[in-house]
């Protein structure tokens, strides 16, 4: 049995085991509880060692639609698969909380949502010039080279 093959079954376990809380209780989503319950289970997932998750949900983008949807926005497919992964867990903690077992989670790929890496030294350069003009200034008085 290979690595991925062993991974792909304890996953496919898990899920099998976790099964998604239902009742009646419908009150309205408190943003203040949802964003509370949210950093809560992001701060476990820290402790847990799981930090790309955990980032994820830090830099968070949360919607509520009508009074059971819950829109979260993020920047990659990858970011929207690992929340998918975990959406059974996060899904039960937030309709215990929120004490609303009518509660969805959507997740989105926001293409606008991605920020602008600076990953080489012309593009860093760059990037540093567009928030401070003084820094071309400098670099032309003491004639320095911009390792391109």
């Amino acid at each position: 049995m290979s690595v991925n093959e062993f991974l792909s079954a304890k996953e496919k376990q898990e899920e099998e085991t976790i099964k998604l809380n239902n009742g009646d209780s419908k009150d309205k989503i408190s943003l203040d509880i949802l964003n509370k319950t949210w950093d809560h289970y992001s701060e476990m997932l820290k402790i847990e060692g799981r930090n790309s998750l955990h980032h994820t949900m830090r830099n968070k983008k949360l919607e509520i639609k009508d009074e059971t949807k819950i829109i979260l926005s993020v920047e990659s497919r990858i970011q929207k698969k690992e929340v998918e992964n975990e959406k059974l867990k996060l899904l039960n903690l937030l309709r215990k909380e929120l004490n609303n077992y009518k509660i969805t989670l959507e997740v989105l790929v926001d293409e606008k949502q991605k920020k602008d890496l600076v990953y080489t030294p012309k593009e860093k350069f760059k990037y540093m010039v567009k928030q401070n003009p003084e820094i071309r200034l400098l670099k032309d008085q003491f004639n320095l080279e911009i390792d391109f």
